[in-house]
């Protein structure tokens, strides 16, 4: 899944910022800018992945793609579609969210421990902060506007001023900042040794502020050492008794300071965060690179692909089209546009014009006279639409004047009506579509066509063609043996297996060997056959096909 990928890769990036500051910093007397960069760089290492070089990405060249997915319809009606089984996947997954669980479950346990010791009897110190005696206990630790010291200590004065660097700096802000960073990311080992190293700065602050108001280190050092043993606080508090640092924080205290030459050790980290950032770029396929700095050239020149069907469900992502076609043996069309109404004639009525008499019959007919016609079998005439058209017709009767011209004229507009409401009523509306299932394929077709770009030296050379790969579904549903079987050069074949082998998802299809093809076209040229016209019918391994439609510039 994308997002575990996101973790792994934002969790690597944290652990070289922390050896940075482990081997350069580590030692230097800049409390304030060691506090910054450890808690920036957990923040950066989140974003680093976000962000993308695109003049870095040459397999894209700045070009815009088009992807269209063919399935086989008939491997992904015989094959599983879901299944319950254990893979590799799901147990991290599921790991991850065990741990993720306990971590902050216990986060919730030390908080709700302060607030309890926060309910007892307290004072007011300074008109400011919050003083709470613990009985019968020697400790002293601070978090937030609090101060707890306990009632068996000696040298209460001096340990309270030391806490009230702690509320001043803010370092309960640090710490439960840690602790959140630290839920998410409990598996890194390197998140521990940097909240340790926090928490540390956080006392080499407290103690170099104290021994600065004393105004003797050495007699400060002494009350250290004096009083190493005593009960710490909560881990996310600021305790005075820590004594596997006393020895530093003695170090320290008595260290001479750093020069202002050392501070350009602290530019590292931007050679360092850009080296990340085309790592990133380049080593990681993946689909969470959200962010485009330094565009590729000729990025602004793009043509834009045309829109897409309605029987076809697209996928953005970056400068990727991802067009998922639902290819399937029947296709599913359109609904049709509803039919325009229809003029209905009247069977009975009609209105004739300009009407010619055969010479029997003239001599008994008067113009404006409503009569009964009747065409002879053996006629070639016609009544035509069009208005005000001559019309021969023989053997014509007189009648009786019925109606008025006016109500004929109103019966024929009924009829039409009727007649158009009666077509209307026996035309049933379209049926909605039915989107079949996409099958086991899914997950790993759609990741290829994410994924996948056209090499700028294909795009220059104007190659197409198809790429097809095997690979082996093992038993727990993962790829394996990925090889290219047919290949058209020109870094395609490259392009390709690096995409597939970036998968890192499961295939919920059986176990076996398969076949996929990876075919590029550019618009323009003459697209030769697609692979899965003869594949689907010949070989029943054969998967799909993902048709990469390359866009050139204008």
């Amino acid at each position: 899944m994308s997002w575990l990928r996101y973790l792994l890769e934002a969790n690597i990036y944290l652990g070289v910022f922390y050896l940075l500051y482990f081997s350069l910093l580590d030692k230097e007397t800049y409390y304030k800018l060691n506090r910054a960069y450890l808690l920036c760089t957990p923040i950066l290492s989140y974003i680093i992945p976000l962000v993308q070089i695109g003049s870095l990405r040459s397999s894209e060249g700045g070009r815009k793609v088009v992807a269209t997915i063919i399935y086989n319809p008939a491997l992904h009606q015989n094959s599983q579609t879901a299944s319950t089984y254990f893979t590799v996947q799901n147990v991290l997954i599921y790991g991850y969210i065990i741990g993720t669980a306990v971590m902050l479950t216990l986060f919730i346990l030390k908080i709700s421990q302060l607030l309890k010791l926060t309910q007892a009897q307290k004072s007011l110190l300074h008109n400011k902060y919050k003083l709470v005696k613990i009985a019968d206990t020697n400790t002293a630790f601070s978090f937030f506007n609090y101060v707890f010291i306990g009632t068996n200590v000696s040298g209460a004065d001096t340990m309270i001023r030391h806490e009230l660097v702690h509320i001043d700096q803010k370092h309960s802000v640090d710490i439960v900042f840690l602790e959140l960073v630290k839920i998410v990311n409990w598996f890194n080992p390197f998140i521990y040794l940097l909240q340790r190293s926090l928490k540390t700065l956080h006392e080499y602050i407290a103690d170099e502020h104290t021994a600065a108001y004393e105004n003797d280190v050495l007699t400060y050092s002494s009350f250290l050492v004096s009083n190493a043993y005593g009960l710490s606080g909560s881990s996310i508090s600021n305790s005075f008794f820590n004594y596997n640092l006393l020895k530093k924080r003695i170090i320290m205290l008595n260290q001479k300071r750093s020069g202002n030459l050392a501070r350009l050790k602290y530019l590292a980290v931007v050679p360092i965060s850009m080296g990340l950032l085309c790592m990133s770029t380049l080593a990681f396929s993946k689909s969470y690179g959200w962010i485009k700095i330094f565009p590729a050239k000729n990025s602004a020149n793009l043509q834009t692909p045309p829109a897409q069907n309605r029987d076809v469900l697209k996928i953005k992502n970056a400068d990727t089209i991802t067009r998922l076609k639902l290819n399937t043996d029947k296709r599913i069309p359109p609904p049709p546009p509803p039919a325009p109404p229809q003029k209905v004639r009247s069977p009975d009525l009609v209105k004739v014009t300009n009407v010619k008499l055969s010479p029997a019959s003239s001599k008994n007919t008067k113009s404006g006279d409503v009569v009964n016609l009747k065409l002879l079998p053996s006629s070639k005439s016609s009544i035509d639409s069009k208005p005000e058209r001559p019309i021969a017709i023989a053997n014509v009767k007189l009648a009786q004047v019925s109606a008025p011209s006016s109500d004929i004229k109103s019966e024929v507009n009924n009829a039409r009506a009727t007649a158009t409401k009666r077509m209307q009523q026996k035309m049933p509306p379209p049926p909605p579509p039915v989107m079949p299932a996409l099958g086991p394929f899914e997950a790993l077709s759609k990741y290829v066509g994410r994924n996948t770009h056209y090499p700028a030296r294909a795009f220059e050379n104007k190659i197409i063609g198809s790429v097809i790969v095997q690979f082996t579904i093992t038993n727990d549903h993962k790829l394996a043996d990925i090889s290219i079987l047919k290949g058209i050069g020109t870094d395609c074949d490259e392009e390709v297996k690096r995409v597939i082998n970036g998968f890192s998802g499961t295939v919920n299809a059986d176990p076996g060997a398969y076949k996929l093809a990876v075919t590029y076209y550019l618009q323009g040229i003459a697209a030769p056959k697609t692979a899965s016209a003869d594949l689907f019918k010949k070989d029943p391994s054969f998967a799909g096909e993902i048709i990469i439609m390359g866009y050139p510039s204008k």
